[in-house]
């Protein structure tokens, strides 16, 4: 049978405006105060002799720990658990349990507090604050927080998906440090535009390079949130339009070409036209077009890039030869590949690490009429979208043999220019 507790101690425990439990040497309730009686709506008597777990209706693998880590002369600071009142209600309480210092009593003393109210709202945010994160990290857009040098410091969304570096990437990243120098200045000076004012806002278009080294497409509004407590930074929304980008582009490319052919313009600009147009959806590389007319060779290029035309002639030629048929087929190679032979050595001195090429076929003729070929800085692997765009640049380069004499066997040619 648990003795009472003493008569005086007693007294204090039940004036106590906090719920106060004495336990004694074995860890049974010995006093149950007036607090606790109110608080989790068991009587003392129904509880006095009872475990601490059974006083709480907490599982006791969760409780009688604690009690014997504080028998043993530990002090349980503040622990979380669950309980239950009477009717079967669910509770979260938070235990705190010493030396009771009670002579002859050898028990202890136990703070309990009632935490189910702030529990209850923890998890109400929680579960808002996961339900907002899985929304962010499901949609296109991202949010990220700058600090005052565009250094990043916090982020969200497809961050990570959107140019492929891993998140621990965007820990204090120079984002400028991945804008493309043509747009350097320009986002230099409106974010600082947007800097000298809190909530000041800007948008515009810039690109960004991604993981592999090709330039993205990112649209972003800018929020100054300096002054803000709760975000202390430049808050940017971003989303990648690339390919919306490179679809309006292709097809107005297109229409100006179709507008070139239609109004009969001469050959060299209708190339040029459309070097220019593939280079555009390529963004790192450079492009040269070859075509052939009767007793000479033509190559273009884009005026920003100076491409050796023996060079172009003989990738062409040698990548169109390696194709398994002559319609859309684009073959890619790097600089060492061995396929490429004395023409992958030409094209790595000319610092060029890997090119691909596609057979432009003459529309009366059905035969390779030149090619359009495009060279890298870089060794990488053509994408879907390079094919599907040098498919439609084949389709627009204007055939000089059907308007000029009859077609010159392509490839090869010989590596020389006129």
């Amino acid at each position: 049978m648990t003795p009472p507790a003493p008569a005086g101690f007693d007294l204090v425990l039940r004036a106590a405006p906090l719920p106060i439990c004495l336990l004694d040497g074995r860890g049974y309730v010995l006093a149950w105060n007036q607090a606790c009686e109110d608080s989790f709506e068991r009587r003392a008597a129904s509880v006095v002799g009872s475990s601490l777990a059974d006083a709480l209706g907490s599982p006791s693998d969760h409780v009688a720990p604690l009690v014997s880590l504080a028998l043993a002369g530990d002090v349980v600071r503040q622990v979380r658990v669950p309980g239950r009142r009477p009717d079967g209600t669910p509770m979260q309480l938070v235990v705190s349990l010493g030396s009771s210092g009670v002579r002859d009593q050898g028990g202890l003393i136990c703070v309990l507090t009632d935490v189910t109210a702030e529990a209850r709202v923890e998890h109400t945010l929680r579960t808002s604050e996961n339900r907002l994160r899985k929304i962010l990290q499901s949609i296109n857009d991202t949010i990220t927080v700058l600090d005052e040098h565009g250094h990043s410091r916090d982020g969200s969304g497809s961050v990570t998906t959107i140019l492929g570096y891993p998140l621990s990437f965007w820990d204090d990243q120079d984002v400028f440090a991945l804008v493309h120098p043509d747009d350097l200045v320009r986002m230099a000076t409106l974010f600082d535009e947007v800097k000298a004012a809190p909530g000041a806002r800007a948008r515009a278009e810039m690109r960004i390079r991604d993981v592999d080294g090709s330039w993205q497409t990112i649209e972003g509004t800018g929020v100054n949130l300096l002054d803000d407590p709760d975000v202390g930074g430049v808050l940017v929304t971003t989303r990648n339009v690339t390919d919306a980008k490179r679809t309006e582009q292709l097809v107005a490319g297109q229409a100006n070409i179709l507008r070139l052919v239609a109004r009969g313009a001469a050959i060299d600009p209708t190339l040029l036209a459309v070097a220019e147009l593939v280079e555009r959806q390529i963004g790192t590389g450079s492009c040269g077009i070859v075509v052939a007319e009767p007793g000479r060779r033509r190559q273009v290029v884009t005026p920003h890039h100076q491409l050796a035309g023996d060079l172009i002639i003989a990738l062409g030629a040698t990548l169109d030869g390696a194709a398994a048929s002559p319609g859309h087929t684009l073959v890619s190679r790097s600089a060492a590949d061995p396929a490429l032979g004395a023409v992958g050595v030409r094209l790595a001195e000319a610092g060029w690490a890997s090119c691909w090429s596609m057979a432009v076929i003459g529309a009366t003729t059905g035969r390779p009429d030149g090619s359009i070929t495009c060279v890298f800085d870089t060794d990488r692997a053509v994408t879907t979208w390079e094919h599907d765009v040098a498919a439609v640049a084949a389709d627009l380069v204007p055939s000089p043999s059907t308007a000029i004499g009859p077609s010159v066997a392509w490839p090869p040619w010989p590596c020389s220019t006129a």
